[in-house]
């Protein structure tokens, strides 16, 4: 099953949030990445990373979702889910501030 985080941050002056899904350890290496606030799927904003093969024969992959700081205010919560087909794994995070 992979493991699966979900941070995000900001910077005081930009107008932006950047949430972050970093996904580690899944094989094989194709699985689903979808952002959704509100129970309502987002498709804008979302910027995925590579897949990259780690020494152990697993993958990594990342997800950037890019919003408003008046839309990541104004909706809540903001969740990022990974469907794993081959494993069966279905996640779901909600976004937590980073530290």
């Amino acid at each position: 099953q992979p493991l699966f985080c979900a941070t995000q941050s900001s910077c005081p002056e930009s107008s932006d949030v950047y949430a972050v899904c970093v996904i580690e350890d899944f094989y094989p290496g194709l699985l689903e990445i979808k952002w959704s606030a509100a129970g309502k799927d987002i498709t804008e904003g979302v910027t995925s990373g590579p897949v990259t093969l780690n020494g152990d024969g697993t993958y990594t992959t990342s997800s950037i979702l890019t919003v408003s700081r008046n839309f990541f205010n104004s909706v809540t919560p903001i969740q990022c889910s990974v469907s794993h087909e081959s494993s069966g794994a279905k996640i779901e995070r909600s976004l937590q501030w980073c530290m």
